[in-house]
């Protein structure tokens, strides 16, 4: 009995508080301890070996405190996650559009790229702090099984609102399943009720509940009567699925574990100005134009260095979210319901050896199966299936320079002679 009160407390609790409250992030992670047997003793695992990585490197920008990226070079300066919207819509309720998934979309890769103009408000004690995180979220065009899709899934569903008890993340209980959380970040859209915004999980966390949940009125950008009508919401929520905590450390005056966020009291709302001296260890007060803080969206436009520094280590060699950066939500192979696939089934494989991978300025193409013929045309195709580089096979073994190409992911098809793409990384 004392542990169903207890459940209930922590869902009821965004109702109990503040209705203007955009994040239950807190209330959400305490709940999913509660109801997970063992999942304390794995976040204190996971946050142990990140202290062990940190503490056995030789190298400063390793630390995760106020530094531009980890060392790892495995980890691309773009890295681009795979995104799965699951809409879950009550009978008869009010559809999300896709060009409200596309507006959310391009929210997502404003602000996780610094490429939003409203950085230019930053004030000068903070401006040398702004840090571009280096992310891009794309619609899956593959689904776990290997078939395309266009990354969106609509339902239909007889609960007209949900709460944080994880039934939209359950076809059986009126949501959708996720797919693999190593592979695809899962946002389900739904209708929540009363203040909760928004919420999610962090790494770590069952994969069968891994991913982020967002109220459909504050989903995209098309609602400019909202006061979260940027797509604001979900930048802060990916922010906590990248591990980032809220910027008062979720505990008066407390530490989110970021070296160059400031103390403060608690969160802040609605568009402060000028200087906020909530806490006294800092010398130009809160940082509430913060991703992680609550204020409207207009009012939060920068992540800092040591965020940019902790949400890339996830996905360093070892790191809770790595699997990502291989994972086939982008480049898998699959029947294409119309959908251009740039890498067709054929009946016949020969494979192309590349090298080196990953490659910066010149990569390697080599035939060694005596299957060469000179004058094939060889294409590069990036992750969207758009060709980035064309050019002549003349030799069995031919370097080619991807200078010019963008750090990512990249396949290489030959025409004739049944060869199969090739995946490279371009650094």
């Amino acid at each position: 009995m004392r542990r169903i009160i207890t459940v209930l407390l922590y869902l009821l609790w965004p109702f109990l508080t503040d209705a203007q409250k955009a994040c239950s992030y807190t209330e959400y992670d305490n709940y999913l301890q509660t109801t997970h047997p063992g999942l304390t003793e794995r976040y204190a695992s996971l946050a142990q070996t990140l202290l062990n990585r940190q503490q056995a490197s030789t190298t400063p920008s390793s630390n995760l405190f106020g530094v531009a990226a980890p060392v790892d070079a495995a980890v691309p300066d773009q890295i681009v996650i795979p995104v799965v919207i699951h809409i879950i819509t009550p009978n008869g309720g009010k559809v999300v559009t896709d060009d409200q998934v596309r507006a959310q979309l391009e929210a997502l890769n404003r602000d996780f790229n610094a490429r939003n103009s409203d950085l230019a408000n930053v004030p000068a004690h903070f401006a040398s702090l702004v840090a571009n995180p280096g992310f891009r979220f794309e619609l899956a065009k593959f689904d776990p099984k290997g078939k395309a899709t266009t990354g969106i899934i609509r339902k239909q569903t007889s609960i007209q609102n949900f709460v944080m008890d994880d039934r939209v993340k359950f076809s059986a209980r009126g949501g959708d399943d996720a797919w693999d959380s190593d592979q695809y970040l899962n946002i389900w859209v739904c209708t929540l009720l009363n203040s909760i915004q928004g919420y999610s999980s962090k790494p770590g966390a069952p994969k069968e509940v891994d991913g982020v949940v967002l109220n459909q009125s504050v989903f995209g950008q098309l609602d400019t009567l909202n006061r979260y009508y940027m797509g604001r919401i979900a930048v802060h929520e990916i922010g906590h699925w990248l591990g980032l905590k809220h910027i008062w450390g979720d505990g008066y005056c407390g530490d989110d574990g970021i070296g160059d966020t400031p103390p403060q009291k608690t969160y802040n709302k609605g568009c402060p100005s000028g200087e906020i001296f909530s806490c006294g260890a800092s010398a130009h007060g809160d940082m509430y134009m913060n991703f992680m803080d609550m204020t409207d969206d207009v009012c939060m436009y920068m992540f800092t260095l040591g965020q940019r520094a902790a949400m890339r280590s996830l996905f360093e060699k070892g790191g809770v979210r790595h699997s990502i950066l291989a994972g086939s939500g982008l480049s898998g192979k699959g029947q294409q319901d119309n959908v251009d696939n740039p890498y067709p089934e054929i009946p016949a494989v020969r494979t192309l050896s590349l090298f080196p991978v990953p490659s910066q300025g010149q990569l390697t193409i080599s035939i060694t199966d005596g299957s060469f013929l000179p004058g094939r045309k060889a294409q590069v195709y990036n992750s969207l299936g758009q060709v980035s580089l064309s050019f002549l096979l003349n030799n069995p073994q031919q370097q080619v320079n991807i200078s010019s190409l963008r750090a990512g992911v990249y396949y290489i098809q030959v025409e004739g002679g049944a060869y199969k793409a090739a995946r490279f990384i371009k650094m």
